[in-house]
Order: structure tokens, then C-alpha cells, then sequence
């Protein structure tokens, strides 16, 4: 069962129409159809999840957005479901390109986080959901959230600056699971590429991407065995283009029995 130490759950935002919300996820909503968004993952669940059963099982869904991950985790059935999202606007990091002063950020993204906010409550109400969220600091999650027995990290890594440190608390709440849905690329060795391109780039809120090893050396340090990696393309409408996202499931190690 998943408890909350010091945060609250977030009170439902009161929404009528698709209209007052922005999407990052395409959803097909009841009384209002579909609704397009900068990611369609729909039919989608068993590839962007590695196959992980959620069947009775407690899921973290981190970096929710407008809820696509919570509400496919209820629908296949998880036990309870807990959406986490940024506290507020000032949280996200942009990379920090010249011409963007880094104290416009607030003002850039707080109309927008509302929206996709907005969007996760209306989704909610639709679809009858059960799920509770929460807005707080991933970098501080393990500090205020236990219990879950899968932890979903989805596609929200390379828009940290400290990706690791938010890895580490997404695992050290992770009683069974972790699943990890990211940009990667193959290579034995821990690597890490920086993806927030050169001056001028419009690529503002993308830091790192890491290779298949760097997650399976990181992840045994923290307890975690790799077990399944695939890759899967989905239409991302922002980038006009089909785009490659790899999933990764680490499941913890079993105690070592005492002696």
C-alpha cells in the first residue's frame, strides 16, 4: 500500500471541456473523443512497459503529465495507482542556451503545467479513475513516498539535469519494479550523451541521454537486475516523426538470506 509521509494528495481540479487543457498524451476521452497530444502511446501499454504485470499490484506512474501511464495501470488492473508531477512550474530545468535567459522559465512553462494539469483532472473525472496524485520534488520522492510495489519512469529522465539522483529515488521506492521508458542507445560501457544540442537549438528541456550499460551498472548498484530491454517506435506529433523509445525493467534482488 502506498503512504505519503509530509506531502498531501492533490485535490481534484475542477474541469468541463478539453478546451481549458493542454496534451502531451493523445487520449480518447468519454463525450469528447480524441484528443491529440505531443505523444500517442495508445494500444501501446504492453510495449511501453516491457510486459511488467500490474495485476494487484501498488503503481507509482512518475512524471505523470496527463495521466495516460496512471489510467492504462488501472485498466490493466494495478490494485492502486499514485500520479506524481512536478510541484510547480520552477522545477523544470532548462537547458541554459544564451539566448533563453534562465529566469523566463516560470513564466514559459506555468500556462502550460496548468493545462496539462487540467488535462490529467478531466481524464480523471471521465474515466472514473481511482488513482490519487501528488505534486512534489522527485529529488526528494523516497523521503515522502513508500509503498509502491512498481515504479514507472516515463520518458521524464532527459529532461532532468540530475537524472541519476532522480533514478535513485525512483529505486529506492521501488519494492519489486522499476520501469525505465527513455531515449538510450546500445553500448557496454556507462555512457552518457548529451542531448541539448548546440546555440540556437529549439532542443531547450532535453539534458542526457544514457546507454544500455550506464542503467545496467547504475541500476546493480542500487539494488536492481536488468531484465528485460526493448525498443519501440511511437508517433511523437511535436516531433513530426515516428521516435524510438527504449524500456527498460529492473527488478530488485531478492534478500540475501542470513546466515
Amino acid at each position: 500500500m502506498i503512504s505519503l509521509k509530509g506531502w498531501s494528495y492533490a485535490v481534484p481540479v475542477p474541469v468541463e471541456t478539453p478546451d481549458e487543457c493542454k496534451w502531451y498524451h493523445t487520449m480518447d476521452l468519454p463525450q469528447f473523443g480524441t484528443q491529440f497530444g505531443d505523444w500517442d502511446l495508445r494500444g501501446r501499454w504492453a510495449d511501453y512497459t516491457g510486459g511488467v504485470d500490474v495485476r494487484g499490484k501498488s503503481v507509482l506512474d512518475v512524471g505523470t503529465a496527463n495521466g495516460w501511464v496512471t489510467f492504462e495501470a488501472e485498466r490493466h488492473g494495478a490494485g492502486e495507482v499514485l500520479a506524481l508531477d512536478a510541484a510547480d512550474p520552477t522545477r523544470f530545468q532548462r537547458v541554459p542556451h544564451r539566448n533563453c535567459p534562465p529566469d523566463e522559465r516560470p513564466e514559459y512553462f506555468a500556462e502550460p503545467f496548468e493545462r496539462w494539469k487540467r488535462g490529467f483532472w478531466l481524464a480523471h473525472k471521465l474515466y472514473d479513475s481511482k488513482a490519487k496524485a501528488v505534486y512534489g520534488d522527485v529529488y526528494e520522492l523516497a523521503e515522502h513516498v513508500t509503498g509502491a510495489d512498481v515504479v514507472i519512469v516515463g520518458q521524464i529522465l532527459v529532461h532532468l539535469r540530475d537524472a541519476l539522483g532522480a533514478l535513485l529515488q525512483c529505486a529506492r521506492v521501488a519494492g519489486e519494479t522499476l520501469v525505465i521508458v527513455e531515449g538510450s542507445f546500445e553500448a557496454d560501457r556507462p555512457l552518457a550523451v548529451f542531448v541539448g544540442g548546440g546555440a540556437g537549438t529549439e532542443n531547450q528541456y532535453s539534458w542526457f541521454h544514457f546507454s544500455s550499460g550506464l542503467y545496467r551498472d547504475y541500476l546493480s548498484i542500487l539494488g536492481f537486475r536488468v531484465t528485460s530491454v526493448s525498443r519501440h517506435t511511437y508517433h511523437c506529433l511535436s516531433a513530426r516523426c515516428e521516435t524510438e523509445v527504449w524500456t527498460t525493467v529492473a527488478t530488485r534482488f531478492a534478500p540475501t538470506p542470513a546466515d
